[in-house]
């Protein structure tokens, strides 16, 4: 024989502790997220640093041994001579921050600098 149905049996979550939790979970996440796009703008300069070091690096062991100063090429594109201390994956692409890799030489009061 079955048992009457009676409504205090039944365990469940009500529309009120479903809202409060959605309450919570969007207020984690409204304080995450900024954080989150923190890390990785930082993470984006980083990069952009680390390879306006490593390409500082090759143009002054460029310029010391060859003697040749002027290693521009336009941007995005190297010299004859920079392409063999550079990377060629690298160069021709974007930077990290947007924008492209350029060497200029003796050009709005720059004697010789690597920019994007």
């Amino acid at each position: 024989m079955r048992k009457p149905f009676n409504h205090r049996s039944i365990k469940a979550f009500t529309l009120v502790e479903i809202m409060i939790v959605v309450v919570i979970i969007g207020l984690l996440a409204s304080i995450a997220l900024p954080a989150f796009a923190k890390v990785w703008t930082n993470a984006k300069y980083t990069s952009f640093y680390n390879d306006l070091r490593v390409f500082k690096d090759a143009l002054n062991t460029c310029v010391f041994e060859t003697g040749n100063a002027d290693q521009g090429a336009g941007t995005s594109s190297l010299s004859a001579e920079f392409a063999e201390y550079v990377s060629n994956d690298i160069w021709p692409g974007n930077t990290p921050i947007g924008g492209g890799w350029d060497v200029e030489y003796n050009k709005s009061g720059i004697g010789l600098g690597i920019g994007a």
